[in-house]
């Protein structure tokens, strides 16, 4: 008939909907953000796919195509949240200061204080640093990621010591590492015991104690 409008009417209802509900990438990319909000908001131990296809939008039998289940759903997130650490890493040192003192400071401005990544993978990586311990999956994730934080710090440290003498770059990347990520974890525990202003000033210290052992390393050596 003339005038008659002939388009398939599956088509047309394709072309209303939202282009992230018809790519399967967007899907999966949605789902692992809703898996990280309903981390953050509700803990791991009320952590369900049902509530993550509710926050996402789309069907718990979605969430089971593209991760195969619970496990695989949470590995993802992990994976996400990792990455993003170090892209915030990466991106400090790219934009920031050239001398090797304030490039130190750069990095640990941003990995002294887990909301600096957002509240909300902070908190699900909280949840899901947890998890790690006994889980073989998230373990291997979490060995990947500390594997790449440590090879980043290990280069500042470096090129920090470069005149140095007797220092042990190993040692001191990983008491980098030993000194934020306690000071993470007072700061998802007790935000408001454990502020911002005083994880700068804990790091500054370090800093300032670091640059004073390179001018009398005899007086910050262990006794053997």
């Amino acid at each position: 008939m003339h005038g008659e409008d002939m388009s398939d009417p599956v088509t047309v209802a394709e072309d209303r909907e939202p282009r992230w509900r018809r790519q399967p990438e967007a899907k999966r990319q949605r789902l692992i953000e809703a898996t990280i909000a309903v981390l953050a908001r509700d803990g791991l131990g009320e952590f369900s796919l049902e509530r993550v296809a509710a926050e996402a939008e789309l069907s718990a039998g979605l969430v089971r195509h593209h991760f195969g289940g619970r496990a695989g759903l949470l590995c993802a997130a992990y994976q996400k949240i990792a990455e993003h650490f170090l892209e915030a890493i990466d991106h400090a040192l790219a934009n920031g200061p050239k001398d090797p003192v304030e490039r130190l400071r750069a990095y640990l401005d941003v990995v002294q204080d887990p909301f600096a990544i957002g509240y909300e993978p902070a908190s699900a990586w909280f949840a899901l640093w947890n998890e790690a311990r006994d889980d073989k999956a998230l373990h291997d994730i979490n060995r990947g990621f500390q594997a790449q934080y440590l090879e980043r710090i290990s280069t500042l440290v470096r090129d920090l010591t470069s005149d140095w003498n007797d220092v042990d770059v190993a040692i001191e990347a990983r008491s980098l590492i030993a000194l934020t990520d306690g000071l993470w974890q007072e700061r998802m525990i007790d935000p408001d015991a454990q502020s911002r202003e005083l994880s700068h000033e804990i790091c500054s210290r370090y800093v300032v104690r670091l640059l004073a052992a390179s001018k009398n390393p005899a007086a910050c050596r262990l006794p053997t």
